[in-house]
């Protein structure tokens, strides 16, 4: 597999991660800190829907590049 597949994946799996951090740590924190309201933390069933999308990001990115990896010459 080529180095530039890895550093895809990698890309993909990190920008959801970050995603998912501000969506669920910084974003609350922010918001009670700048408009004095009870801070939330987002429920279970989103959080499961967040962890789902990460999970199927990193399938669909390790299906593409494995894709790539069989269709490239010298395999």
């Amino acid at each position: 597999m080529k180095r530039w597949a890895y550093f895809v994946i990698v890309f993909l799996l990190s920008t959801s991660c970050i995603g998912l951090i501000g969506e669920f740590l910084a974003g609350p924190a922010l918001q009670w800190l700048f408009h004095d309201v009870p801070c939330r933390l987002p429920t279970l069933h989103r959080m499961g829907r967040a962890a789902l999308f990460v999970l199927f990001m990193g399938f669909f990115a390790g299906t593409v590049t494995w894709l790539y990896a069989k269709k490239s010459p010298g395999r």
